[in-house]
């Protein structure tokens, strides 16, 4: 399978001037998911270890285009400079009410196309809970488990889930959240049962 390195994700990072407080949210979940990756195939899982590092990197590229504003509230509070928001414009024209994976897998897939379509998995599994791979498992709660950049047990993060997108009218809404709830934690379960830990020594 093809892949960037992590030298031209950052230059995907640059060319469209995502925030820096995505991007720093993306390398975070980056770190995290690669190192669950790695315990994983210790453990004799099957999993391709440099899918997930590149795919968790680059999970929210996009993420900007879908918000109302980049000038966020509360703990997500960022004052974007005149660069991100002239992109965050033009982005938001060429790409109205597309979820972030889809638009970052329509900007792949004519050099990247298999992780492209992992990417995209990745992004449906954001919108009904299914998990087509162990990649797409391991990014997706790795993601799960953080806010902003910090590091939250994933009740907490689920809250936050639940006061921003659940059964609310914009783009990455969630429904049948009970069904929702259910499968992340079936997905921690997963992976700290094939770890054999708990989630809280992941």
């Amino acid at each position: 399978m093809k892949l960037p390195s992590v030298k031209e994700c950052e230059a995907l990072f640059r060319q469209y001037h995502v925030p820096k407080n995505i991007e720093a949210h993306c390398k975070a979940v980056s770190v995290f998911a690669f190192s669950i990756a790695q315990k994983l195939q210790e453990k004799s899982v099957s999993i391709n270890i440099e899918l997930v590092k590149i795919g968790a990197l680059l999970h929210d590229l996009m993420k900007a285009v879908t918000l109302e504003s980049l000038d966020g509230t509360g703990k997500f509070a960022y004052t974007p400079n005149s660069d991100e928001i002239a992109m965050w414009k033009q982005l938001r024209v060429r790409y109205p009410g597309i979820h972030e994976t889809e638009i970052t897998s329509k900007l792949l897939s004519p050099n990247y196309p298999e992780l492209a379509k992992f990417l995209k998995d990745e992004g449906n599994a954001s919108l009904t809970p299914t998990f087509t791979s162990w990649e797409v498992k391991v990014v997706h709660y790795a993601d799960w488990r953080f806010i902003g950049t910090t590091f939250v047990p994933l009740n907490v993060r689920m809250d936050d889930i639940f006061q921003r997108y659940a059964r609310k009218n914009k783009i990455g809404g969630i429904k049948d959240w009970d069904i929702f709830v259910s499968e992340q934690r079936k997905a921690e379960k997963e992976i700290s049962d094939a770890l054999q830990c708990s989630p809280e020594d992941l």
